[in-house]
């Protein structure tokens, strides 16, 4: 004598199969990170928040008549940095820089201007392109 099987059964077995099937290939989509260096290039929030290169900052610079101040700031290398060039001087100015290319254009006096670049890991010299590098100029450190 052959036995049927129910076809509740055979239901109960393709969702039990389902089940099982999902639950193995569900997770969480929180990127891991190994003992063993296993690097995938995902920064976390918290590495972020903790300073891990490519953060953004604002250097805030002041031209007067012949000079910066700061004369040599420091921001962290990987960073992007933005310069906040404030003219209190008579004269126009720029914060200028050529590698890598960054340039506030002329800013006259009481007023500002931006330059937003990638801080490097070497010092960069940073200069006046009206008053020319020899005359007004600055190095950015990197930190």
């Amino acid at each position: 004598m052959v036995r049927r099987r129910s076809p509740l059964f055979k239901v109960l077995g393709l969702l039990v199969a389902l089940i099982v099937v999902l639950a193995a290939c569900g997770g969480d989509d929180e990127p891991t990170t190994t003992d063993a260096g296993d690097d995938t290039g995902t920064e976390t929030e918290a590495e972020a928040d903790a300073g891990g290169g490519g953060e953004a900052i604002t250097l805030e610079i002041t031209a007067m008549d012949n000079s910066f101040d700061p004369s040599t700031p420091t921001a962290p290398a990987g960073s992007e940095v933005t310069v906040e060039l404030t003219n209190e001087g008579q004269n126009p100015h720029t914060f200028t820089i050529d590698d890598p290319a960054a340039d506030t254009s002329t800013v006259d006096g009481g007023d500002s201007g931006t330059a937003t670049f990638t801080m490097p890991d070497s010092p960069v010299l940073f200069y006046c392109a009206i008053h020319g590098e020899e005359a007004m100029s600055g190095t950015l450190e990197p930190e």
